[in-house]
């Protein structure tokens, strides 16, 4: 599956693993936070549903991002 704008739209984030409706990466991607950020994520239950859903609305809205000319919005 090629990623896009649309399939990003339409992807299904739920609660229990796997919780998309496509397959996750090899390999988890990692951030540092500052600090009081840091400590109000790492308490959340749900924090890998959470920053999954974070960072894909962060890219949908992302008019920076070249993505594919394949993409049909």
């Amino acid at each position: 599956m090629s990623v896009n704008k649309n399939s990003l739209k339409n992807l299904t984030i739920g609660k229990t693993a796997p919780d998309s409706n496509e397959l996750l990466a090899e390999t988890p991607l990692s951030v540092r936070l500052p600090a009081s950020l840091d400590k109000i994520v790492r308490q959340m239950k749900n924090r890998p549903q959470w920053l999954r859903s974070a960072i894909v609305k962060a890219a949908i809205a992302d008019d920076s991002i070249d993505w594919p000319k394949n993409d049909q919005e």
